[in-house]
């Protein structure tokens, strides 16, 4: 999805992201019209003008009559490349739109590892594409790739080209990569046994439709055919507000009538927050209607009414192991690759309370 300008002056922020593509070469020789760009950054015309004109002054662009504005060729140094010596960490999405969790982690490694290594962190929407994954990473000899909630095919393609890296991601299994993750398995066990101890129905796994084919709906899939009873499923969205409202709705809609309210489980903090939004917007209340848990936390879900029950794992205690992989590699430049799973805690919460005589 691409970045929705948000929090600070409009002008600036479209003037930011658009300045990121061009030096990074993910936008080259003209930019899309004023009107392209207006209706990808939801912004008036005015806004995207005033956001070309810092580009202008800055170097980076010029103009004709009736043209779209011309990228100016940016002067490459004829240095020779820098021996690999550094950390570089990439974010999947604008430094303003990722969760304050991936925040605080690139945070934290700069402090680990900034004193003895260079740390550089890139985040953006459009680093999925294999073309500018080859761009990046020839540009840039790193001793380590510091994945934060890589796609799949990202992942794919640092397997592939072999490069030196470590992920934080969902549930994803490789043989080359080390990946530290929630142990999803644990979560989906635990999620059954729940919802049968506390009268509910389901679980109701709700996942981006990106997500359908990952480990954490594959490990779901597995303790339904271990619960046959259960009248559980799996429904996807398109990550919209929108799309979570049709998928909550279509779940309230299949449980009408049941006596056993449904339990949703909702993979990503944010949109557990979408959902329970839905639900409050139709007057349904916890245990009586329906049963909510987000898998994950971050720090704003600890602000909502009904407060929020989740699974997560203690920040400090995943800190600490996934810098210490980091730090193997950059002392040996070797971890063992594989899928390394931290168990998660529950943490109760009023979206999911016991119901009556449980």
């Amino acid at each position: 999805m691409d970045p929705i300008p948000r929090r600070y002056s409009l002008v600036a922020q479209v003037g930011d992201i658009l300045q990121e593509e061009i030096k990074t070469g993910l936008m080259r020789d003209v930019l899309p019209s004023e009107l392209d760009l207006s209706r990808r950054f939801q912004v008036s015309r005015p806004t995207i003008r005033d956001a070309l004109e810092i580009l202008r002054k800055a170097g980076l662009i010029e103009s004709s009559r009736g043209q779209n504005h011309r990228i100016i060729p940016q002067k490459v140094s004829v240095e020779a490349p820098r021996k690999a010596g550094g950390v570089t960490v990439l974010g999947f999405a604008p430094l303003d739109e990722l969760s304050p969790f991936s925040l605080s982690l690139m945070s934290q490694i700069q402090l680990a590892v900034g004193s003895k290594h260079e740390v550089r962190i890139v985040s953006n929407s459009n680093l999925t594409t294999p073309a500018a994954l080859r761009d990046l990473t020839s540009r840039e000899r790193q001793l380590c790739w510091v994945l934060i909630g890589p796609p799949a095919d990202v992942l794919h393609w640092f397997e592939a080209n072999r490069l030196p890296c470590l992920a934080l991601a969902p549930s994803i299994r490789s043989k080359e990569i080390p990946i530290l993750a929630m142990d999803m398995q644990s979560v989906m066990m635990h999620a059954f046994s729940l919802a049968m101890q506390r009268g509910y129905s389901g679980p109701y796994l709700l996942i981006p439709a990106n997500r359908q084919t990952s480990e954490t709906a594959r490990f779901f899939a597995e303790a339904q055919a271990k619960h046959p009873q259960r009248d559980a499923a799996l429904y996807s969205h398109d990550t919209t507000m929108i799309g979570v409202r049709r998928a909550v709705e279509k779940i309230m809609r299949s449980k009408k009538g049941d006596d056993h309210p449904p339990l949703i489980l909702v993979v990503r903090p944010k949109h557990a927050l979408m959902a329970l939004s839905v639900l409050r917007a139709q007057d349904l209340k916890p245990g009586m209607h329906y049963g909510l848990i987000s898998i994950g936390r971050e720090n704003y879900i600890d602000y909502v009414i009904p407060t929020m029950a989740c699974y997560t794992i203690k920040r400090q205690r995943l800190f600490k192991k996934f810098l210490r992989m980091l730090s193997e590699i950059l002392d040996s430049g070797y971890t063992r690759p594989g899928l390394f799973s931290v168990i998660a805690d529950f943490y109760e919460g009023e979206t999911f309370p016991r119901l009556g005589g449980q």
